[in-house]
């Protein structure tokens, strides 16, 4: 059995494809860069862990992008499998619980987490709490770790909507699991977002349309 393991859903920077409901307000190109930056502030602060990291796609085009993006030694490739969010989160922790005591997964898209966040919740889960969770501005969570599969935490859920945590915290409680909480962060999602944390996305890395195209992602 392996430590911890640290999984991050991602998908890669395609213009029409990724933060679809900014594409009004930045176009689909600058809507792909700034998915980009978030992503790769994503994965330098994830880099600074030591704690295995597997980067979690959402289709084989996405694992060739990033293949050739990402240096395999640090990363670990892997194809998301579900028709829904929650069945591919499900998976995703049932596949990694197999051989690692712990798993924590994050989003890909949080303008103010830091890795103490995520060392911080490896903490709580080598304490002893069953289950962590992360809870986002809008209602849902950016951060989700267990010692267990808990399929029940994914299934018929509102995924999108402003009653994720709570929900999810509910049937952590009601199945007896013991868990606690992270500190609330953010993501960008709709035109208030770009509002509200302009600040941070301005000490996000910079990316260019060229650097989706043709630059390697955290390469040296």
């Amino acid at each position: 059995m392996n430590g911890p393991a640290l999984i991050v859903f991602a998908r890669a920077p395609i213009a029409g494809r990724t933060k679809t409901r900014l594409i009004g307000r930045l176009g689909a190109t600058g809507a792909a860069v700034l998915y980009a930056r978030l992503l790769l502030n994503t994965l330098r602060q994830v880099e600074t862990l030591d704690i295995e990291r597997l980067l979690y796609v959402d289709d084989l085009a996405a694992r060739a992008y990033f293949e050739s993006r990402l240096m395999g030694e640090r990363w670990q490739i892997h194809v998301q499998c579900g028709d829904d969010l929650g069945t591919r989160m499900a998976n995703a922790f049932a596949e990694t619980l197999q051989n690692h005591t712990v798993a924590i997964l994050i989003g890909s898209d949080i303008v103010d987490f830091s890795a103490e966040d995520i060392a911080d919740a490896r903490r709580r889960l080598a304490s002893g709490d069953d289950a962590v969770l992360g809870p986002s501005a809008d209602g849902g969570y950016w951060l989700i770790g267990l010692r267990q599969p808990a399929r029940e935490l994914f299934e018929a859920m509102d995924w999108g909507t402003a009653t994720v945590y709570a929900a999810t915290s509910k049937r952590l409680s009601a199945g007896g699991k013991s868990w606690t909480a992270v500190a609330l962060r953010h993501d960008i999602d709709t035109t208030d977002d770009l509002t509200r944390q302009a600040a941070a996305i301005e000490h996000l890395p910079q990316a260019t349309a060229v650097d989706l195209a043709q630059a390697p992602l955290l390469a040296s």
